[in-house]
């Protein structure tokens, strides 16, 4: 005999709701260190994870590296690594609003959420 459960599916990957004012300004003190121009892709890019309840942000361009720390709601632990300028540039354009990060279960993807159609971008794993 089998047993209907009500209870949500587990998540996996990160997630994570943190204000938008708080993301730009957290994006905005690491992007000296990212390469515009870089000879690799991924320094082009910022690490996002989880750090003790607070959302952290990492970058280098392998001179310097600068980390930026962010007070956020961690709903899953976890890490990816997303394209600085995309990230940046949508965050700045939205309203002050609570904005979501989720690690899908997609291969490749994942989403960043406002109150706003939800964009997709390619990630790479952290």
């Amino acid at each position: 005999m089998t047993t209907a459960t009500s209870e949500a599916p587990a998540k996996t990957g990160l997630h994570i709701q943190v204000l938008q004012e708080n993301l730009e300004r957290g994006l905005n003190l690491i992007k000296p260190a990212v390469d515009n121009k870089p000879s690799l892709p991924i320094l082009s890019h910022v690490r996002v994870s989880t750090d003790g309840g607070l959302l952290r942000l990492d970058t280098t361009d392998l001179d310097v590296a600068i980390s930026a720390w962010v007070g956020a709601k961690v709903d899953s632990e976890g890490a990816i690594c997303l394209p600085h300028k995309f990230l940046y540039d949508m965050v700045k354009a939205m309203p002050p609003v609570t904005v979501c990060l989720e690690d899908t279960t997609a291969p490749q993807s994942n989403r960043v959420a406002g109150e706003s159609p939800v964009p997709y971008c390619k990630m790479l794993a952290a």
